[in-house]
Order: C-alpha cells, then sequence, then structure tokens
C-alpha cells in the first residue's frame, strides 16, 4: 500500500503541475 500510495502521489503531482500549465496558458490566452 505504501508503494502504491507513494506512485499515487507521484502521478498527482505530475497531474497537478500539468493542471497548473494549463490555468497559466488559459489565463496567457484569455
Amino acid at each position: 500500500m505504501k508503494v502504491k500510495n507513494k506512485l499515487t502521489s507521484k502521478n498527482d503531482s505530475a497531474m497537478i503541475l500539468a493542471i497548473k500549465i494549463i490555468i497559466l496558458a488559459s489565463m496567457i490566452l484569455f
């Protein structure tokens, strides 16, 4: 479970970074 949690946390952080990039891009475009 701990290993899975670590993997999921890494994936979540990557998703958060992608979301932040998308938000920044939307702010620049709009």
